[in-house]
């Protein structure tokens, strides 16, 4: 019998630490994928990191001609997508031509972040501006890798069951593209996705020390989502406030929790109020159309506010979904992607709703409040939305829906066709947009075959385009493989496959 016990536990070790593999991986794949700009925003995120501070210590600071405040950077940070960027079509061959001189550049943090984000990652700059890029790339990557994979080896088979069902139907293609990126949302998505498992695992860890571990781990995640990100820490309250709803009984259990929590609430605060408009999410809405003007462009007349808000209820859902399709700056997934993606997500979110109580119902409805409220808000001032603001909040929503009541599980159990045929989806999905965003900037996308190694414009002295296509394409459906293997028919009471459900004491039901 322990001999057994033994071999499992060995499985169950290998089995982890080939995912965590599969993870970086496609890490890699997606870090080394592109040039330097190639990513939203990047030539602001890069010039901060780069001049973390604007006193002049790390970066020559103010323009010498117009004294306005500028930061004098290589040229290479941003003069490639000004040439590659101006059409899909082309490569980026024409970043091989930027020269090695500086310039000086005005977008960069001046209070819009707390600044915590960019002063960790200058430590990773180096002479070299691409190498330097990609290491940021594979940081941010790698960092979630291992944070997300120690909370994944804390919580028993149900809770990373949880895990993939709340994050694989929703990381293809802008989550695992973004997690592998420069853009401090890379920690919002990341250290959201942590808090959210760990506080939940925590809450129903039986251990104390499993309880410590992954409430410690939800505050490492906190303080990552705070750090990055006001709009982030923002979203960690409404996050907060759903662990509480969906977990809510009577129990000593909470003390630990209970501390955690009050950890979560101060980092947000500390992050959410530490930048000097205590509003990033704001300033980063403006480039979605919807919204944007407040003239009639039928009339030429001023738009009345009804009409602002029908149109932007009509386009709410598309608005919303589009990082299914956004791959990088200016480049859309085909949209075998965007729709295998929605209907996998749209599958799995309403497979959750066959079970419901009225803690999940409270949880799942704030948590979606918030995620419709913010857009609709903010498109009402016209300036714009881009949806990967709110995107933190996103796998927070499907684990609600997906999940069980504290006394009866942790998830639902989708049955082995269902969990087939999401995994095919995704991993197909995922295949095609990592092939697609290596092809953008290969050969530019009006270059259509499979062979990426064919006329190649553009590439680092790395692995080839195909085997990095090929490795990433078959590391992220490794990684996929606990949503098939979690599969199987769910008895009555939570009980699957011989894992028994989480039992609360007599003492501590659900009330």
């Amino acid at each position: 019998m322990g001999s057994k016990l033994g071999r499992g536990r060995v499985t169950r070790v290998t089995a982890g630490l080939a995912l965590i593999a599969a993870a970086l991986l496609t890490v890699v794949a997606w870090s080394t994928s592109s040039p330097v700009g190639s990513f939203p925003d990047e030539d602001f995120h890069l010039a901060s990191i780069w001049c973390p501070s604007l006193t002049g210590e790390v970066c020559n600071v103010n323009h010498p001609t117009t004294g306005r405040t500028e930061v004098e950077i290589p040229k290479r940070l941003r003069q490639p997508w000004f040439c590659y960027g101006v059409s899909t079509d082309e490569s980026a061959a024409c970043s091989f031509d930027v020269g090695d001189g500086t310039e000086w550049w005005g977008r960069v943090n001046d209070g819009e972040y707390l600044g915590i984000y960019y002063t960790v990652l200058h430590n990773l700059v180096g002479p070299n501006v691409f190498r330097s890029v990609v290491a940021i790339r594979l940081f941010n990557g790698t960092l979630a890798v291992l944070l997300i994979g120690a909370i994944a080896a804390l919580l028993p088979q149900g809770g990373r069951r949880w895990m993939a069902l709340s994050v694989l139907p929703v990381s293809v293609p802008f989550v695992v593209s973004l997690i592998s990126s420069v853009n401090p949302s890379s920690w919002a998505v990341s250290g959201t996705i942590a808090a959210w498992f760990s506080l939940n695992g925590a809450l129903r860890a039986p251990e104390r020390w499993r309880r410590v571990a992954l409430g410690s781990l939800g505050i490492v995640g906190a303080a990552m989502a705070a750090v990055a990100r006001a709009d982030a820490a923002a979203f960690l309250v409404v996050m907060l406030c759903a662990v509480v709803a969906l977990n809510f009984y009577r129990s000593r259990r909470w003390v630990i929790p209970a501390v955690c929590a009050v950890a979560v609430v101060i980092l947000a605060a500390i992050g959410f109020l530490g930048a000097a408009n205590s509003g990033s999410i704001q300033s980063g809405f403006g480039s979605h159309p919807i919204g944007s003007g407040e003239v009639d462009p039928a009339t030429g007349l001023p738009m009345p506010p009804y009409s602002r808000l029908l149109s932007t209820l009509f386009a709410l859902p598309a608005i919303q979904l589009e990082f299914f399709s956004q791959l990088a700056q200016g480049v859309q997934a085909p949209s075998l992607v965007y729709v295998f993606m929605v209907a996998t997500a749209g599958g799995v979110f309403f497979a959750g709703l066959r079970t419901m109580n009225l803690r999940k119902a409270v949880a799942l409805s704030g948590t979606m409040l918030v995620y419709v409220a913010i857009p609709i808000y903010f498109l009402q001032l016209s300036s714009g939305y881009q949806s990967r603001y709110t995107l933190p909040l996103v796998p927070v929503i499907l684990a609600i829906a997906v999940s069980r009541a504290a006394d009866s599980g942790w998830s639902i159990r989708l049955t082995r066709t269902q969990a087939a045929s999401a995994y095919i989806l995704i991993v197909v999905a995922h295949s095609v947009a990592l092939h697609t965003f290596i092809r953008r900037y290969v050969t530019g996308l009006d270059v259509l075959q499979l062979n990426l190694n064919a006329q190649v414009e553009w590439w680092h002295a790395g692995p080839s385009p195909m085997a990095t296509w090929l490795v990433g394409s078959l590391a992220f459906a490794a990684l996929g493989f606990p949503l098939v293997h979690g599969s199987g028919r769910q008895a009555p009471g939570g009980d699957v496959a011989g894992e028994k459900a989480l039992r609360l004491p007599a003492t501590e039901s659900v009330r």
